[in-house]
């Protein structure tokens, strides 16, 4: 029986430490560069480069608040202003200084002021995902997906879709576990999540 139990990292730091070490599965070809990295009066929390050589910026945040956005938006014109020294600080990595710098903004949940200011932000908002962390078969699974879109009543920052996940992957394989409508794509989702985290773990044994 697959079970996917729930972890919630608890601080930012912890956050990071988990983004670092799943970094492959934030995006196919990042590799990290520099953790804790000082962009002006900036903090990045990781510096990364993807599989074009164009730089990527992370920050990190367990409960997004509008302050995290805005430390995303300052670390990406930071280093786009300061390209010149990033290829000197970053020259063994081969970057691309002539491609844009992006940003990634890893969260746990969101507040609605922050969605809103994404949201008003449009095309020039950081790309904003999830970090969900379970435990499957005695092993740490990390599983990113794109944020919502809204928050949900109640929860500030997640929709209901997210809410319904978190409380149906628990119950995926247990034949006691009902699915009643309200639930059924909340555990299809986790049915699909699982299928992705053993198809990724079989592709790293067989890489091994």
């Amino acid at each position: 029986m697959n079970v996917l139990k729930p972890i919630v990292p608890r601080t930012a730091a912890a956050l990071v430490a988990l983004v670092a070490e799943s970094i492959e599965g934030l995006e196919p070809g990042l590799a990290v560069l520099a953790r804790g990295f000082a962009a002006g009066e900036v903090l990045v929390d990781l510096v990364a480069i993807d599989s074009r050589g164009s730089l990527v910026t992370v920050v990190a945040e367990v409960d997004a608040e509008t302050a995290a956005v805005v430390r995303a938006l300052e670390a990406t014109a930071w280093c786009r202003d300061n390209g010149a020294l990033l290829g000197r600080i970053f020259a063994d990595a081969k970057v691309d200084l002539t491609a844009p710098v992006r940003s990634i903004l890893v969260v746990r949940r969101q507040s609605d002021r922050a969605l809103r200011l994404l949201r008003a932000l449009g095309p020039m908002a950081p790309a904003t995902v999830e970090c969900r962390v379970f435990e499957l078969r005695g092993e740490r699974c990390v599983y990113y997906e794109p944020a919502e879109a809204s928050g949900g009543p109640g929860d500030p920052g997640r929709s209901r879709p997210a809410r319904e996940l978190d409380s149906a992957v628990a119950r995926v394989g247990d034949p006691s576990g009902s699915e009643g409508s309200a639930d059924a794509t909340a555990a299809q989702r986790a049915k699909s999540m699982i299928e992705r985290l053993e198809a990724l773990r079989f592709r790293e044994a067989f890489q091994s």
